[in-house]
């Protein structure tokens, strides 16, 4: 199962954090994500990278977030990523792309007004949201979930609230 996990650059550290979470609940699961260290190698030229990784992908991930929607390279990503992605697996009945969303944003209006304000979102740092989203790995796509799941996500939720609060501090010392 391989999950391409489309991000802005400032939300790397909690990115980062959710595809090293995925990966550990299984082996089955590979990320790409293109802020991890060697996912686009020194020479590559990083747009034929980015639709190589997307035309190998089984599933889509959007970090929406306040950065991810003033990015143009995101925005776009996203349009490219649903059409594909829409002709590829749409045609076969699957589901394909698992918005989540980072605070300020919310779940509701994530993607109002857009073609795809359809799709059910998900919050990253609601335990709920996450284990929807693994058991559509587990009883959709056959993808084996390892033991200590409650313990990894827990433990994920922790570290993603760390980081939360560190912005927080220091936003609020920059003002």
């Amino acid at each position: 199962m391989r999950i391409f996990i489309s991000h802005a650059t400032k939300n790397s550290e909690i990115v980062i954090k959710f595809s090293e979470f995925l990966e550990n609940v299984s082996s089955d699961i590979e990320v790409f994500c293109s802020s991890e260290d060697g996912s686009i190698m020194i020479g590559k030229n990083f747009v034929q990278t980015i639709f190589d990784e997307l035309n190998s992908s089984d599933l889509f991930v959007p970090i929406i977030s306040k950065e991810y929607y003033e990015s143009k390279f995101c925005m776009i990503e996203l349009g490219v990523a649903y059409s594909y992605l829409y002709n590829q697996f749409s045609k076969q009945g699957e589901d394909y792309i698992f918005p989540f969303v980072l605070y300020p944003i919310q779940k509701g209006q994530a993607l109002s007004g857009t073609p795809i304000a359809n799709i059910q979102t998900g919050s990253i740092s609601d335990e709920k949201d996450i284990h929807s989203f693994l058991e559509y790995l587990t009883s959709d796509k056959g993808v084996n979930i390892g033991g200590g799941l409650n313990r990894k996500l827990h433990s994920f939720i922790f570290d993603i609230e760390q980081i939360f609060c560190r912005i927080k501090v220091f936003l609020i010392q920059r003002k």
